[in-house]
């Protein structure tokens, strides 16, 4: 599995955070930084964590993350998870079936947004959410539709087809 040690540099030093970081998303501010330990591929799953630059700390967020589906305002004061991973199978090769997005505004505890709509995208306050919603086809191979939410109001944007793997 692709594990790495993230570091954080200050522009003088580079201060090692922790190891074991299978993905990662710094906020465009710089100020804020996402990531994930722990990762196991086989069940998409492992623990997310923030560091804080102001406060030079990294706290827990979440257990059982999907190393894909992470977004991050630029303030880094919002962000976007997917959890409680469902799987099929198609032809003995196991796949994400459904799974919930879970969404964090401004420091609040996190809450689902929606099932089966990956977050790709977040402005500040989450004021407007990108998603995806994915069809998988079979084990790889899905197609997907894009939207954007401001408030209660949501609007598709475009089309996406998606492949890959673990």
């Amino acid at each position: 599995e692709r594990v790495g040690t993230l570091y954080y540099y200050d522009g003088t030093e580079a201060k090692e955070l922790t190891d074991d970081v299978y993905s990662f998303k710094i906020s465009a501010d710089g100020n804020t930084i996402l990531y994930i330990t722990d990762y196991v591929c086989k069940e998409y799953s492992g623990t997310l964590h923030i560091y804080d630059v102001s406060q030079m700390k990294s706290r827990e967020v979440a257990d059982d993350v999907a190393a894909y589906g992470l977004a991050l305002s630029p303030d880094g004061k919002s962000y976007a998870y997917i959890s409680d991973i469902e799987f099929g199978d198609f032809s003995n090769i196991s796949y994400v079936r459904h799974y919930t997005s879970y969404i964090s505004i401004n420091g609040n505890a996190a809450e689902p947004l929606d099932s089966d709509r990956m977050v790709i995208g977040l402005s500040n306050s989450a004021r407007y959410i990108y998603s995806a919603n994915i069809e998988w086809r079979a084990a790889q191979d899905s197609d997907g539709r894009l939207y954007v939410r401001h408030g209660k109001e949501e609007a598709k944007i475009g089309r996406t087809d998606a492949a890959g793997t673990c």
